[in-house]
């Protein structure tokens, strides 16, 4: 009779502490990451991730949350976001990590890619991009179409932008590489949120920055008699209609270590297709 009580409690005992390792052991996987500055000077750090503990469980927005926190410095901003969350946040997975227009042109971005960069399982292989306006604005409203996951959407969408010179494959580890030479200049991947197609779902929003003269540089890759649909056009301002308000075409040029211009669609073209000759 003892041995039959022994047999029946050890899968009991099994499956009980199996249920309890398994609530401790949940993750929130972070799909896309963004940090902003506030007019105070602190920073803000957001996280977007699906509201189960699966790297990507829903195919529409609702399934997915942003969940940010403030503090002096970058380490502040995640200690108080971690704080905040039951489950230990997961970078595994990130496919964007977007940082806000007044953080990247005040900021040098190469520090504050190397904190980013050092996170526990932060994926190097994540796009690092400059919203027009700020990250948060971008992650409150980013949104999948056809009913794709939001990771297949992401992937899929960048890399369609990427294989036409519309937007640079500017990823973390390649950035902080390029970011090295203090004298280079590099091009990041840009995003923001259309004013006219937020409104249009219901929502307000910010009007994204209008694009800083590019001055020589841009002029440079100007052909006359040339035309291009992507003339003038960038994230934000791309007219269309559609349910997704955020917006992908176009680059940032970082110069001495701070964004200083935005680039149109057409002259991420030109710059990106004349360094792949």
């Amino acid at each position: 009779m003892k041995r039959l009580i022994v047999l029946i409690m050890i899968p009991l005992l099994m499956t009980v502490s199996g249920c309890s390792l398994s609530v401790m052991d949940r993750q929130a996987y972070a799909l896309c990451m963004c940090v902003d500055m506030e007019s105070d000077g602190r920073l803000t750090v957001g996280i977007f991730a699906p509201m189960s503990d699966s790297t990507d469980d829903s195919s529409a927005a609702p399934g997915y949350t942003l969940f940010t926190g403030t503090g002096e410095t970058l380490e502040d901003a995640f200690t108080i976001l971690a704080a905040s969350n039951a489950c230990r946040i997961n970078f595994s997975q990130v496919k964007l990590c977007v940082l806000g227009a007044d953080l990247a042109r005040q900021r040098p971005l190469r520090p504050l890619l190397m904190e980013i960069n050092a996170l526990h399982d932060m994926r190097p292989e994540c796009i690092v991009m400059v919203s027009r306006t700020t990250g948060t604005d971008f992650l409150e409203a980013v949104k999948p179409d056809f009913g794709l996951r939001m990771s297949t959407y992401l992937i899929q969408t960048l890399k369609r932008l990427q294989n036409a010179s519309l937007s640079p494959g500017s990823t973390l580890v390649r950035t902080l590489r390029d970011l090295a030479d203090p004298e280079g200049q590099v091009l990041l991947a840009i995003c923001a949120v259309n004013p006219a197609l937020k409104e249009d779902s219901g929502g307000g929003g910010d009007k994204p920055d209008q694009p800083k003269e590019a001055g020589e540089s841009q002029a440079s890759f100007a052909s006359a008699g040339e035309t291009s649909p992507w003339s003038g056009v960038m994230a934000g301002d791309i007219p269309r209609k559609g349910m997704n308000p955020v917006e992908f075409p176009g680059s940032a040029l970082v110069e001495n270590g701070v964004v200083t211009a935005f680039y149109d669609a057409e002259t991420t073209q030109r710059l990106l297709s004349s360094r792949n000759r």
